[in-house]
């Protein structure tokens, strides 16, 4: 009898112990499978590399599965269930990979997923991104869903040709060009040129002209200097004429003399298209504007005419007797060594020289001999046009006739004596 009753005890010893260990594994296996609170390590362990069960694991543990780590399959196995950070991060690898396309289906589709939370460090990570690889069609989806960073929302500003508030001057000064036109500052060079544009395209484009100018001024170092571009926006409404011409209103600004900076003589604006030209000391050209056709048009300001026939609403300059322009003489004693120019139709005009000019072709490089004149001309500050008189016929407004006179003297009386 003690022998039996010894082998039960025994028996339901062993039997308590299988209870406790069962008990115990049934526990692990609950908190393994049951529950949201894996081990963010566990978690990762199983999905990082097994596309088949990273969505089971996603909806276990959402929280312990950091995108960031996952592999491509993984990450296009979550995002064709719609999980919107994987989209993310997916399209973010993608747009790494140049697959600009691809990689806008699983942004887009990470836009529509009001009911899941996805941090603001990602979105900000994609809108930086994407002002990196120039993508600006997809900015604008973004900037309607308020999904911009301040940077990128400016910078897509810029590429639209779109107005700013003073919040972007910082950055707009990292790219290299400013907003506050009132702070303009001339150079110490007797002619000062304003440099104007209307997109980020314009201004890194006028950048690129002033640093090219920089190093070969013409038509000789410290005579004529070009300031920092600046961003006008949409302010001029830009846009191309009846004869392919770019044109911009500049009625606005002439009717505004109190905000604009002391010291300048002439302008550059540059916009999206048209053909390039000057206007009173005004040039307006496009962003697809060569060198050559800048140094062209500079000579415009120099009171250069173009060497081909001129249009029909020009010729009556070929009526009148003597140097009408630069490089145009109209009459029968044309100075030495000049030669008939195609510029009048009846005959009467004549130009510098028999070879072919940078003033009839604008690729042709400018030669001694129209360097030394337009040396000259510059030499005679009361012979051109500037801006300030285009500005006083738009507007009337009496400030620009005074706009260039300091103590009522022209600012660039002196430069005669240089020549």
């Amino acid at each position: 009898m003690s022998l039996l009753n010894t082998s039960m005890h025994d028996l339901n010893s062993i039997l308590w112990r299988a209870r406790v260990r069962f008990s115990l594994l049934l526990v692990i296996l609950i908190w393994l499978f049951g529950s949201d609170t894996y081990a963010p390590s566990t978690a990762m362990f199983h999905a990082a590399d097994k596309p088949n069960s990273a969505l089971s694991w996603y909806y276990r543990a959402p929280h312990h599965i950091s995108f960031a780590q996952l592999n491509e399959q993984s990450l296009r196995h979550l995002a064709a269930n719609d999980v919107a950070g994987a989209q993310l991060h997916l399209a973010l690898q993608l747009i790494d990979d140049t697959a600009y396309k691809s990689a806008r289906v699983y942004w887009q589709r990470a836009l529509m997923q009001a009911n899941q939370s996805v941090t603001d460090d990602v979105w900000r990570r994609l809108a930086n991104v994407l002002v990196e690889h120039k993508q600006w069609h997809s900015l604008s989806a973004l900037q309607q869903h308020n999904k911009l960073t301040d940077r990128a929302r400016w910078h897509w500003r810029f590429v639209q040709g779109f107005d700013v508030d003073n919040r972007a001057q910082d950055y707009a000064q990292e790219l290299g060009f400013n907003l506050s036109l009132e702070s303009a500052q001339a150079d110490v060079c007797p002619y000062n040129i304003l440099l104007l544009g209307d997109s980020l395209k314009a201004m890194n484009r006028l950048d690129e002209l002033k640093q090219r100018y920089e190093q070969h001024p013409l038509p000789q170092s410290g005579l004529i200097c070009l300031s920092t571009p600046y961003y006008v926006a949409d302010e001029l409404n830009c846009g191309i004429d009846e004869r392919n011409f770019s044109r911009c209103d500049w009625r606005a600004l002439a009717s505004q003399s109190e905000r604009f900076p002391k010291g300048f003589d002439f302008i550059v604006m540059m916009t999206r298209s048209g053909l390039a030209n000057v206007q009173s000391g005004v040039m307006q050209l496009s962003t697809q504007a060569k060198y050559h056709t800048f140094v062209h048009e500079l000579m415009h300001f120099a009171g250069f005419i173009d060497e081909y026939q001129a249009p029909i609403e020009q010729q009556d300059y070929c009526q009148q007797q003597g140097r009408i322009f630069a490089n145009l003489y109209v009459g029968d004693n044309p100075p030495q060594a000049w030669v008939k120019s195609p510029y009048c139709a009846n005959g009467r005009g004549y130009k510098p020289a028999a070879y072919t000019s940078v003033m009839e072709h604008s690729e042709v490089a400018v030669s001694p001999q129209y360097k030394r004149l337009w040396q000259a001309q510059l030499g005679e500050p009361e012979q051109l046009l500037y801006f300030n008189d285009l500005f006083y016929a738009l507007s009337g407004d009496n400030a620009w006739q005074n706009y260039r006179k300091t103590d009522g003297v022209e600012q660039n009386a002196s430069m005669a004596a240089m020549w």
